[in-house]
This record gives C-alpha cells, structure tokens and sequence, in this order.
C-alpha cells in the first residue's frame, strides 16, 4: 500500500471553533477595556487638573467608541468564523514527503495535534519563478531587505476529524508519522 494519499480541505467543526476563539481573545480583552474606561477617567488621561473638564471627557468618549468598536468587530469576526465553511479543496500528500496545495509544492514546516483537529502549518520550497525570469541587477543587500519585508508565504491548514472519512484520517496520521521519522518505512 503506498503511503501517498489524498485529504479534503476541510477543517470541520473543530476548525470553526479554533478560529473563532483566536478572534473571541482579543474582543474579550477589549471588553475588559472598555468596562475599566467605563469605571472611570485613567490617570494618563487627566493632562491637567484644571483643563479636566471638557477636553478630559471628550478624550474619554472618543477612546471608549473607538474601544467598543473594536470590540465589536472583533465579535464580528468571531461568529463569521464560527458560521464560515473552508473552500472546497484537495491536499495532495506525495510519498516523497510533499505537500501539493493550490498547484504549488510545499514542505512540511509543523504540525500541531488537538482533540479532533491537526494543525498543519506548510513551508514553500522555493521561489516559483525561473532564476532567468529574476533581474540580475538587484543587488544582494535588497534582495535581502525585500525578504525581509515579504517572508515566504507559509500555509496553515486545518483539517479536521469530523470532516474526513476513518480512512482518510488514519492515512493522513499514517503519513504525518511517515514524515516525522525521516521517511522511514512504517507498517502500514
């Protein structure tokens, strides 16, 4: 049995409540911030004692609108994730230790195991681009600057238990192990 197999992209359940929780964080930790500006003026805020009275609580209202804003956005984001589908798609799992994605080739950078969900984070493996297509002329240095600012596009896929089939799961596990012990044979 060859150990290159085909998985749907398809986080299910448990893809849609870790998103949604990575968006829940930062509304509830706005949520705290807006209830201590509710509770009253901060220190920092109060410049001067005797030009506290207009300005000071303009300042305030300004701050707590644009904290419940974010708030709420955030909410926002966070029932969109809960109620969002992945698109349809395919992971190609090639027996060299390969990743195939949306016509591009990836190597696998980590992985991340949960209840019900692995975490599946992908590396490119290089530049799509001919080496003629590039311009000889930039010089190292911006090249290396240009990297900087725009690291390789890594891939973070969820797929999830309740989406795949027994099968597919056991042989997505069976290669995720495959390629953690170097590409050593494993008993199928």
């Amino acid at each position: 049995m060859s150990i290159a197999c085909s998985v749907p992209l398809d986080g299910g359940r448990a893809a849609r409540l870790l998103r949604s929780l990575a968006y829940c964080i930062p509304a509830a930790g706005l949520v705290a911030s807006l209830v201590s500006l509710v509770s009253g003026v901060p220190a920092w805020l109060d410049l001067d004692p005797q030009a506290s009275g207009a300005i000071g609580s303009g300042l305030h209202a300004v701050l707590m609108a644009i904290v419940a804003t974010a708030a709420l956005g955030f909410a926002w984001m966070a029932f969109r994730a809960a109620c969002s589908r992945d698109a349809p798609g395919l992971l190609v799992l090639t027996v060299t230790g390969m990743v195939c994605l949306d016509q591009q080739s990836f190597r696998l950078y980590a992985v991340s195991r949960l209840p019900g969900l692995i975490v599946v984070v992908l590396a490119p493996i290089s530049d799509q681009r001919s080496k003629l297509a590039r311009s000889p002329s930039r010089s190292r240095s911006r090249s290396l600057f240009r990297s900087l600012l725009r690291p390789a596009a890594h891939r973070v896929v969820l797929l999830g238990q309740d989406a795949q089939t027994p099968e597919q799961w056991r042989r997505l596990n069976v290669w995720l192990l495959w390629v953690s012990r170097a590409n050593t044979s494993v008993s199928v």
